[in-house]
Parts: C-alpha cells; sequence; structure tokens
C-alpha cells in the first residue's frame, strides 16, 4: 500500500513531464464481505477511503447495481495504458529500437554482450523486464524466479444511457464466489470487465467468457451484456504475493519480476535506475583497477 502511494506521485510527476493526464480519477470500488480491515489500513495509510452504500455506490459506477452490504471507494483511476506507452516511447526516442527480440545475453569480461535480432552490442549492465518472457531469460542465466502464469479473459462493454460514472471495480464478494476486476477504458466512455485468472490447459476460454457474461447480466446491467471486444490476458502470479515487484542479479544482469507491475511503473523505474547505474559504476570501477 505503502509503494502504491509513492507510485501514484511518481506518477503526476511523469503527468507533469508529459503535460497530459495518465491516469484518471474515476474512483475505485472495493467490494468485500467484511471491508472492516482494508477500510483501516487505508486510513492508517493516510488514504481518503469511505464506505457507500446504495446510491452512493451507483453514483461511483452507474453501470453498478449496488449491494445491500458497504463497500470501500476511494481515490484512484485506470491507467490510460496506450497514451503512457506513446509518452514514454517519445521520452525516449531514437534510443528504443522497435520490433526487437533479446535472442541471448552473455557475460563476459567488462561487459554483457547483448545479441538480438535488430544488431548485437555491449553493455555495461542490463535490465531485463520482459513479462511473461523473464522466467526464460533468467533461467538461461542459472536463474530461477518463482512465478507463474495464467490467463484471465477481459472482455469491452458498451455503457447504456445515463450510466457514465465508471469507478474502477475490485468485486471480491460476487454472486458466483469468484473475483473480478473491471475499469473504464481511457475516455471512450467504454468499460472492460476481467475474470478470475484460470489456467488455459484446464479451462476452457469460451466457458470464462459466458460466466463472465453471466456476471455483467447480474452485477453491472448498466452494460450492454454482449461484449465489443475480447481478449486473453496473461498475468503473472509471483510466489510471494499477487502485487509488489523483487528483483533477481546476476553479475551485470538484473531481472525484475512482480505482479500487476504496471501499476508500479513509475516506482520500478526509479529505484531500478538509481540501483543499476550504481552497480554498472562499481563494476567498472573493479574492472578498471
Amino acid at each position: 500500500m505503502r509503494e502504491a502511494i509513492e507510485a501514484r506521485a511518481l506518477w503526476a510527476r511523469w503527468e507533469e513531464r508529459a503535460g497530459r493526464r495518465l491516469l484518471g480519477d474515476e474512483g475505485a470500488l472495493l467490494v468485500r464481505e467484511d471491508p472492516a480491515g482494508d477500510l483501516e489500513r487505508l486510513r492508517a495509510a493516510g488514504v481518503d477511503a469511505r464506505l457507500v452504500a446504495g446510491d452512493e455506490q451507483r453514483a461511483a459506477l452507474g453501470p453498478w447495481a449496488p449491494r445491500e452490504r458497504a463497500a470501500i471507494l476511494e481515490p484512484g483511476g485506470a491507467i490510460r495504458a496506450r497514451r503512457t506507452i506513446a509518452t514514454l516511447r517519445g521520452w525516449l526516442g531514437d534510443r528504443l529500437v522497435a520490433g526487437c527480440a533479446v535472442l541471448e545475453l552473455r557475460e563476459e569480461p567488462g561487459h554483457v554482450r547483448v545479441l538480438a535480432t535488430e544488431g548485437v552490442w555491449q553493455a555495461r549492465a542490463v535490465v531485463v523486464c520482459a513479462g511473461a518472457q523473464t522466467t526464460a531469460l533468467a533461467a538461461a542465466q542459472g536463474l530461477d524466479i518463482p512465478v507463474g502464469y495464467a490467463a484471465s479473459t477481459r472482455a469491452t462493454y458498451g455503457v447504456r444511457a445515463g450510466a457514465h460514472a465508471l469507478a474502477c471495480l475490485r468485486d471480491k464478494a460476487p454472486p458466483d464466489g469468484r473475483s473480478y476486476y473491471a475499469a473504464a477504458v481511457g475516455s471512450t466512455g467504454r468499460y472492460a470487465v476481467g475474470s478470475p485468472a484460470y489456467d488455459l490447459n484446464e479451462n476452457d476460454a469460451g466457458d470464462e467468457l459466458d460466466r463472465l457474461r453471466a456476471y455483467v447480466e447480474a452485477c453491472l446491467p448498466g452494460l450492454d451484456p454482449e461484449p465489443e471486444h475480447v481478449r486473453t490476458c496473461i498475468s503473472s502470479h509471483p510466489a510471494w504475493g499477487e502485487e509488489g515487484h523483487r528483483t533477481f542479479v546476476r553479475g551485470r544482469l538484473t531481472f525484475v519480476a512482480g505482479g500487476q507491475l504496471f501499476k508500479f511503473a513509475p516506482l520500478v523505474a526509479e529505484r531500478l535506475a538509481r540501483a543499476t547505474q550504481a552497480a554498472a559504476c562499481s563494476a567498472q570501477s573493479r574492472y578498471s583497477r
């Protein structure tokens, strides 16, 4: 929670530098059987969270069918993902090599040799943050990173007239006993709803979509239940918890793994930049001597 608060302040710095909004301010609704513990922790951390019921729930999330139990409403919003990626790409300029796949990382005296589809580079230090490919690249260096991967069906829906308040949603107490998440799709007026994570080898994606449709019809009647777009997302699930990141170092190579990393992107970036630069300078000094 502390890292989320710190990351939010860094997102604001990114927004100031970019001159545009990268995070929404539509709020976030957390629904669970007993919200008291979460509410206490949020308030203790200085988050302006409060309990809302009935019409207040619908005022935050127009498509929502309010529950009898109170839910937590807290500040927050959805990341404007495409806008953020475009901003970061612009900051990197021609230093970003698009469409480039890394084939091999080989540590040699004084540098790491990076063999890729678009060239060969020598680097004082390398940071690997490659999503689902991170564990494979780490394994090639003899590192075992305890992260598993699962699928989630995420569908985008149109919003019915009069239901345009679109707070983010984390529903941990739905009628079917599963757990769902949802968020506005930027400023498009669309709303995306995701299923719980599941194993693609054991679950049928079509069945997952049917369950998602049933959830939307029951709990989000302000959405058109026929999805406009469906995506199968791959999510990482570290052994140490669903959120937060860890780094794994082998020589001049640093591997980053975790869950929900995009939310913490500015924080992860700042910490890694400092640590990697310091490590590279130290290694170069030792090699020079």
